[in-house]
């Protein structure tokens, strides 16, 4: 049943956003050209064409790698030769802030249909021979951020205005220096040494169309998804860990994801025998329990709603529905964390012996949040 028509009020007879809408794939080309990796540097911005509704960005990375020394042993991580990746625009507003692990973290919870991992599980990705090798090896790999929810019937939620009425949108890039380099191995033996390194970037943008918005609906645009990662609890220790949220700016969280690094970018085994993490709690107001997951609890809600093991040291707490990121029948106010309700929030992270503390140990959280900004027009 169709509600009251409030008297004197006109009838919104436009058609739907997604039938006059179509989808317009385009690549980023003529401005400046690929973003190529420089020990250290930080990217020259490089702006998004004003052709329509942002909807999907795409990196593809190509590049080589030599080891003087080779190893005998260990694990190939190439996103961790950035440092950052920020999607803002010309106001400086951050759509994306993420470090190399949280670019793959990204592309582990968008992407939930099948077990492959989405970066290294596909043809576009080359592993690195850590072992016996010494020789310039070429590899490539991609990622994809998704700007809209999903495909499905959210496609036109979190879209970006790129049209000329719209403030600039940029994306760069922030290279690990030289001397971190190492970081892109873990968990290896034989102590191999990386004598040369080079990777250049190449950018595509999907759209959406701009139908007549006199026959058409166009999508909401005053809320807006951020998704921004923070490194800087770099002091971990057995024991408690206390981690404050607030404040940060009246945003409603989505959803949280938490990264435990041991020393030397070692992330945790998230295996129940070696694991480092014992419980991760959510409190609010300093003192009021607001989530209690011993690890075993936290694991398998992970595994029930992504549909794979979690892996990389990260574990994720998803505030806004019961079946992951994409679900397409997710409300948007649904069970979000909303930082106006309490005046503090904090992530307890405890763990146990397993965990070793040291040079590059951290707790990373990767913060998923909506919040109104009524700018991206």
């Amino acid at each position: 049943m169709q509600p009251a028509t409030t008297a004197g009020a006109k009838k919104d007879t436009r058609l739907p956003f997604a039938l006059g809408t179509s989808i317009y794939p385009a690549p980023i080309a003529g401005l400046g050209g690929p973003l190529v990796w420089s020990s250290g540097s930080v990217s020259t911005l490089t702006p998004i064409p004003k052709t329509g509704f942002l909807a999907k960005l795409r990196f593809k990375f190509t590049g080589s790698i030599t080891f003087s020394t080779a190893g005998t042993g260990g694990a190939w991580y190439p996103w961790r030769a950035i440092q950052n990746y920020t999607l803002q625009n010309s106001l400086n507003y951050p759509y994306r802030s993420l470090l190399g692990d949280g670019i793959w973290q990204m592309m582990k919870l968008q992407t939930t249909n099948g077990l492959n991992d989405p970066i290294t599980g596909t043809n576009y990705y080359t592993a690195v021979a850590v072992t016996g090798v010494t020789t310039a090896q070429p590899f490539y790999w991609e990622f994809e951020d998704w700007i809209g929810q999903n495909d499905g019937v959210n496609f036109s939620r979190y879209l970006l205005s790129a049209m000329t009425t719209s403030n600039d949108l940029t994306i760069n890039m922030t290279w690990a220096p030289t001397s971190a380099t190492p970081g892109i191995l873990t968990a290896v033996t034989g102590s191999p040494v990386i004598s040369a390194f080079s990777m250049s970037c190449a950018v595509s943008a999907e759209y959406l169309t701009v139908p007549n918005p006199q026959k058409y609906q166009w999508p909401r645009r005053n809320l807006v998804r951020q998704i921004v990662e923070d490194p800087s609890f770099n002091t971990p220790a057995v024991g408690l860990n206390t981690i404050n949220l607030t404040p940060i700016q009246g945003p409603e969280f989505l959803g949280l994801g938490i990264q435990v690094l041991n020393a030397n970018y070692s992330p945790d085994t998230l295996l129940p025998a070696t694991t480092g993490i014992t419980e991760i709690d959510i409190y609010v107001n300093g003192t009021i329990p607001l989530m209690q997951f011993p690890f075993a609890d936290i694991m398998q809600r992970y595994v029930q709603m992504f549909g794979r093991n979690p892996s990389l040291g990260y574990l994720y707490i998803d505030f806004s529905n019961d079946l992951g990121l994409i679900n397409a029948m997710s409300h948007t106010h649904r069970k979000v964390l909303s930082t106006a309700k309490y005046s503090q929030i904090s992530v307890n992270v405890t763990l146990n012996a397993n965990f070793t503390a040291g040079s590059n140990a951290k707790i990373v959280l990767w913060k998923h949040t909506q919040q109104k900004y009524a700018l991206n027009q």
